[in-house]
């Protein structure tokens, strides 16, 4: 009877480590694609912002170059310079139809 006591013991005792371990690393695989969900989510949020940002120069990019264009009208209406058509010929081969 000892015998079979001691064995019973050494199975639950392995039963339950077992359990703890596999909690352990369940636990830990979540907490790691949980901070890396939240990593990818403040990437994103940064490359969001990013593009933003790099909308409104475009915006000022075209909106300078209008009125540098309207300046070099007046001062030079013999010559045809189009400033306005060159800027927004390379931002659309930059960043596309905008």
């Amino acid at each position: 009877m000892p015998e079979n006591f001691i064995q019973e013991i050494f199975t639950q005792f392995t039963v339950w480590l077992v359990l703890g371990i596999s909690g352990t690393i369940g636990t830990s695989l979540f907490a790691y694609f949980r901070s890396l969900k939240k990593c990818q989510m403040e990437t994103k949020a940064q490359v969001n912002k990013l593009s933003k940002r790099t909308f409104r120069q475009s915006q000022a990019q075209l909106t300078t170059a209008a009125a540098i264009d309207r300046l070099v009208k007046k001062l030079h209406e013999e010559e045809g310079i189009n400033l306005l058509d060159e800027v927004n010929r390379q931002i659309r081969d930059e960043h596309g139809n905008l």
